[in-house]
């Protein structure tokens, strides 16, 4: 069944003076910044970022500090070396309790590798790399999802342009020989940005959510696998009418049920009321980002403990405007009707900017936002929420995705 939509265009309220979030370099060692992906790849409780550097031509992990560190740039190790890299993600492909890191190229290389340590994986050094299967030369690849094995397993990955599709990678009797994995298509695309698992019907297993931004099939869908079909039925959300972006999932309006947040090149931000249970039925409403700021690419949202919701968005095209959009809603703000207050915590520096996490960095009680930027080499960095600790503490688990998680991510302009 179609979703049921019903759109609410409201006009912008201004821009609010407010102080720029002081801004923390993790890692500017390489060219491009291209995601931020969060895993514990050290294995010392830390989440670690993953980054794919386009122009550096290099897949780099940070590694997370003692928090009294966190504000000095992050120890790193270069873990392969790929043409185009658009996205890396950090997933345990071979079961083995470890993490690989899954990197996806576009361009002329169009495949995905595998990195694997050998080793300490904090070392340059013990980590080589190996072409996914026979995915070199199959398409641009834009972005990849770790796929649990409750669900079936392996990855799933997408891609742009000519041939491209969402496909689901699976291994072949051993995990571990990377060239016998191999993939089936599970939907054509146009560009796909997020890939997100996500329990869409409330049945208990996870549901892929995604955004495809180009082509006849554009829109907001996700797809549910039918074990006893080994079919994947499609569902709409919205959005044939925008080019979305990425996405985030979040309860936005505090009434229990998880809704969806999606960036739209040009068009702002689409907000997603879910109706029902079934995921079928959504009302929607745009909030357009101010003319001072740049258009629409990455999104995170995130409920106060004491209600009241703040939606952040990440902006491409931003030289010289707003980098970062904030909207938020009082505690007793009606999100699908109310008019937002907006501000710009990242200030005008900054071109090109990419996914965005919230998370407790400085472990002070209340989100900081992560992020990266690709075209003043800002690189991989965080803004330091100001204030007293405990203003925003979390209080949906949107806001903090377990590791690898693709919520509020895709692929970049890419």
């Amino acid at each position: 069944m179609l979703a049921a939509l019903l759109l609410t265009l409201l006009p912008v309220p201004p821009v609010e003076a407010a102080d720029v979030w002081p801004r923390h370099v993790i890692d500017a060692g390489s060219r491009g910044a291209d995601g931020v992906r969060l895993a514990d790849v050290d294995g010392d409780g830390r989440q670690d970022v993953v980054t794919g550097w386009e122009e550096g031509r290099e897949i780099r992990v940070a590694f997370a500090p003692p928090t009294d560190r966190v504000r000095e740039p992050w120890p790193t190790a270069t873990v392969g070396r790929v043409a185009s890299p658009e996205d890396a993600v950090a997933v345990d492909l071979d079961g083995d309790g470890r993490f690989e890191i899954l990197s996806a190229a576009e361009g002329k290389a169009k495949r995905l590798s595998v990195h694997q340590a050998h080793g300490d994986p904090r070392l340059s050094a013990n980590w080589d790399t190996t072409p996914l299967g026979d995915s070199v030369g199959r398409q641009q690849y834009m972005f990849a999802l770790p796929w649990s094995a409750e669900n079936g397993g392996g990855l799933i990955a997408a891609g742009k342009g000519a041939g491209a599709a969402v496909e689901w990678w699976r291994p072949g009797k051993n995990p571990s020989d990377w060239t016998a994995w191999r993939a089936v298509q599970l939907r054509p695309v146009g560009w796909a940005m997020s890939l997100v698992a996500e329990d869409m019907d409330g049945d208990g297993d996870a549901d892929l959510l995604l955004t495809d931004r180009k082509g006849p099939r554009r829109g907001v869908v996700w797809l549910e696998f039918d074990p006893a079909s080994a079919m994947w039925r499609e569902h709409a959300v919205g959005g044939t009418d925008l080019e979305p972006m990425f996405l985030s999932v979040c309860d936005l309006d505090g009434d229990g049920d998880r809704d969806l947040a999606v960036a739209a090149k040009d068009a702002g931000v689409a907000l997603y009321e879910r109706l029902d249970v079934t995921g079928d039925r959504w009302r929607a409403r745009r909030l357009s980002l101010p003319k001072n700021a740049g258009g629409g690419k990455g999104v995170a949202a995130t409920r106060s403990a004491v209600g009241g919701l703040e939606l952040f968005v990440s902006c491409e095209h931003s030289s010289r405007k707003c980098s970062i959009v904030r909207f938020r809603f009082g505690p007793n703000d009606a999100v699908w009707t109310a008019t937002p207050t907006i501000d710009c915590p990242a200030g005008v520096i900054g071109t090109k900017f990419d996914l965005l996490e919230l998370r407790d960095l400085d472990a002070d009680g209340d989100l900081d936002l992560l992020t990266c930027e690709e075209r003043e080499n800002l690189g991989v960095i965080w803004y330091e929420r100001p204030g007293p600790a405990g203003a925003t503490p979390p209080s949906d688990r949107s806001a903090a995705p377990d590791a690898g998680d693709v919520r509020g991510r895709g692929l970049r302009q890419r």
